[in-house]
């Protein structure tokens, strides 16, 4: 029961705020409108596959937004909460609830009710018009993000290996701080000069940003209590997930006109050391909020630090003579997704016995022509990955068919 007797007669109905229903519902219309044009169009005209999809995107995605404006409400009747979406409600007693938790994404911040026994949970935006009844009624819910912060300050003032006082003890966490700053500032320097400095200081930069993920696993391992990877929102630990996104964003940076000769295989050697990263820190991050989307980012932060490392390791440090090869466009085309790609499209040369392509500049992609010359020089690879670069054609490396 509420601790509260006038919670007992509550009978509360709140709305999306008016900017949100007005959003939801205008953006819905325009979608669901220009699916059913170009349902309509398909139809007259027997359109093809895609575009079928991508009216059905447009009409659903109308949908969802048009009933998520209209329809969406969470009503508090005494003890009890009704949270109505946009196809489904949802509804529970206080009694039932085990405790909330708060997290962001980029669509916003939500309210996530976790039910006792394991039956679920409700999660609503935390976009509704409130009021301080609503705050009363939640007050009576456990707040699991402070609770487990309350849990792990308690295990830091008792752990004696960080001080011998509870107040050197909850000083560890702020050197903690300093320490994971420094580290940022460093990993961020050697990206820097990895990709920006002079050829002589690139490899010391590719040694101190490969070292970072082994820094990041021995002070998680060495003290859990002050450092995590991706910390929940009220975690007090220092968080060192963004020196592994740094390190791994430098690196792939870092290969930008290096190419694979076989990608399958450097992407092969990519999952080996990215599945031995995960498992050197998967009990760090296996339990607290958010687990699977703090688990996300961290195989999206190693698979790029594991690819990046392994093929600037095979080419920054493969300084065996090149042998060179040349040959023509065959095509070119350009692929829109998130970025636009100009792609030159190659006949075979060399180790490359089947058509391939290659990505330019937009400059380079308007001035290139049918039969244009392409010349590479290929390398053998520290690693045993062979791999290329486009260089300028010669009379040495290149003969007119």
């Amino acid at each position: 029961m509420s601790s509260n007797p006038q919670v007992d007669y509550w009978h509360r109905v709140y709305l999306l705020s008016a900017w949100r229903r007005s959003l939801y519902t205008v953006l819905g219309f325009v979608l669901f409108a220009a699916g059913l044009f170009f349902s309509l169009a398909m139809s007259a005209s027997n359109g093809k596959f895609p575009a079928a999809i991508s009216a059905l995107f447009l009409l659903g995605t109308g949908i969802y937004l048009l009933s998520y404006g209209l329809r969406s409400r969470i009503t508090l009747n005494g003890t009890r909460i009704t949270v109505r979406g946009p196809f489904r409600e949802q509804s529970a007693d206080q009694s039932e609830i085990e405790g909330m938790r708060t997290y962001s994404d980029r669509s916003g911040t939500y309210t996530k009710l976790y039910l006792k026994e394991d039956r679920g949970s409700i999660t609503f935006l935390n976009g509704f018009e409130t009021d301080g009844d609503f705050d009363t009624w939640f007050r009576n819910i456990p707040n699991l993000d402070q609770r487990d912060r309350d849990a792990i300050l308690d295990q830091v003032e008792r752990d004696e290996s960080l001080g011998s006082t509870p107040d050197e003890r909850k000083a560890a966490l702020r050197y903690a701080i300093a320490w994971a700053v420094l580290l940022h500032v460093l990993v961020i320097m050697a990206a820097a000069a990895l990709n920006f400095g002079d050829e002589s200081l690139q490899q010391g930069a590719a040694l101190i940003v490969a070292l970072t993920p082994i820094a990041v696993i021995a002070l998680v391992w060495k003290s859990p209590l002050l450092y995590t990877v991706f910390r929940a929102k009220k975690d007090p630990r220092s968080e060192l997930g963004f020196v592994l996104l740094i390190a791994g964003f430098a690196l792939l940076i870092r290969c930008r006109g290096i190419h694979m000769v076989s990608l399958q295989n450097a992407l092969a050697l990519t999952a080996l050391l990215t599945i031995i990263l995960i498992a050197a820190l998967f009990n760090t991050m296996r339990s607290g909020a958010a687990v699977w989307g703090r688990m996300i980012a961290l195989v999206f932060a190693l698979g790029m630090y594991g690819y990046g490392l392994i093929v600037v390791t095979d080419a920054l440090s493969d300084h065996s003579s090149p042998t060179s090869y040349a040959t023509m466009v065959v095509g070119k085309h350009i692929s829109h997704g998130k970025s636009t790609s100009y792609i030159l499209d190659l006949a075979p040369w060399g180790p490359v016995q089947d058509q391939n392509h290659i990505s330019v500049t937009r400059r380079g992609y308007y001035a290139a022509q049918l039969r244009d010359p392409i010349c590479f020089n290929l390398y053998p690879g520290v690693l045993h990955l062979a791999w290329y670069q486009v260089t300028p054609c010669t009379s040495q490396t290149y003969t007119a068919p």
